[in-house]
């Protein structure tokens, strides 16, 4: 609703969520600071809102550099909670135990073949190992990539 009272033309381009050292339920929950990103044709530019709760903070408007896929919810029957549950039952979980210290990245965007993806970036310290896993939001695609 903010984005259609800021352009009518506005479209979704990316969704993205992260967690500071979660604990698994904290992740299941989605209890975190979300922002969602979208563009207006007629405006070229992007606008940026972060939501806490059910609170919106303090949106951002910027000169978009290109012009971005829309991300439409009709065009995705992998939702955040799925993809977070994926990412835990292949390998995330074992990644999280062995690493408790690491920063969980959640962020919905499209892929290099233009369909909507989750991309799930489970951050260590500096030295240490990092895990990918993306999650086709059509549902029929995951694949990890691991950096240990």
């Amino acid at each position: 609703a903010a984005a259609r009272r800021w352009r009518n033309d506005a479209f979704l381009t990316g969704v993205s969520a992260a967690w500071r050292q979660p604990a698994e339920a904290r992740l299941q929950s989605g209890k975190t600071n979300w922002v969602f990103s979208f563009y207006s044709p007629s405006a070229r530019k992007e606008y940026i809102v972060p939501i806490s709760g059910r609170t919106l903070g303090a949106s951002i408007i910027r000169e978009a550099k290109r012009t971005p896929a829309p991300l439409s919810p009709a065009n995705w029957q992998v939702d955040s909670p799925q993809a977070i549950r994926d990412f835990l039952d292949h390998s995330g979980r074992q990644f999280l135990r062995h690493n408790p210290q690491a920063n969980v990245h959640l962020q919905l965007a499209p892929s290099a073949q233009g369909q909507p993806e989750w991309r799930i970036t489970a951050l260590s310290a500096p030295d240490r190992p990092t895990l990918l896993y993306f999650v086709s939001a059509n549902g029929n695609e995951t694949r990890i990539a691991a950096n240990p």
